[in-house]
């Protein structure tokens, strides 16, 4: 038998999703996305033109991580090294030479799975501001709780009473492996099942957010 969670989820059940594009109007793009009461905005603005241009034959892309809190640290540093890594992956940069993107991702509410939540904000935001891609990241968090139980897209309650967590992001069309963080300590089998059960998951994502951007072009 299931155990549900608090919430009434299955173990590997996604909190429910909304997004809504385009709020900003001097971004390029935005997007405000939501993994049950987790909400992060982000805005995209560019491609522009570099002031130093130190490579002529493709764009760069930045990223800049705010905390709920507003207070940034080694923690916003280190998401912001993960998402631009990530993104550089998918995002064309060859497509827009001595050019910039810069992007913005704040945290307007954290209830656990911050980053993965994150990545899909900047993903929308990337498809909201028509830039090319060769696909999309997707990303999903998972915890193990102290019974072994491996439950995706945990609340910050989950993850408090957790043993480790998991970060991943995917490529959407190679099923590629782009990022991954853990906290807390991982048997080999154990880190196997985690990581097999967020690129489950990341499906769903990847479903949610090509509809929601569907969505906004039939507007």
């Amino acid at each position: 038998m299931t155990t549900l969670r608090e919430d009434g989820r299955t173990p590997l059940t996604l909190r429910p999703c909304s997004a809504d594009q385009g709020l900003l109007n001097k971004a390029d793009g935005s997007a405000c996305f939501a993994q049950g009461n987790t909400v992060v905005l982000a805005a995209v603005y560019g491609p522009c033109q570099k002031i130093d241009a130190t490579s002529f034959d493709k764009g760069s892309l930045d990223i800049v991580y705010k905390p709920a809190d507003g207070s940034p640290g080694a923690s916003s540093v280190e998401r912001q090294r993960l998402l631009a890594q990530s993104l550089r992956h998918v995002v064309a940069l060859s497509s827009f030479p001595q050019a910039a993107l810069n992007c913005t991702v704040q945290v307007l509410n954290d209830d656990g799975s911050t980053l993965a939540t994150a990545f899909n904000a900047i993903t929308l935001a990337l498809l909201d501001a028509g830039i090319e891609q060769n696909g999309l990241v997707t990303a999903v968090c998972c915890a193990v709780l102290a019974n072994g139980e491996i439950c995706v897209d945990p609340t910050t309650k989950e993850l408090d009473a957790a043993v480790a967590s998991m970060s991943t992001a995917w490529h959407s069309v190679s099923g590629e492996l782009l990022a991954c963080t853990t906290s807390g300590v991982f048997t080999r089998a154990g880190h196997k099942k985690c990581q097999a059960a967020c690129q489950g998951a990341a499906v769903n994502v990847i479903g949610f957010v090509r509809a929601a951007f569907k969505s906004r072009q039939a507007d």
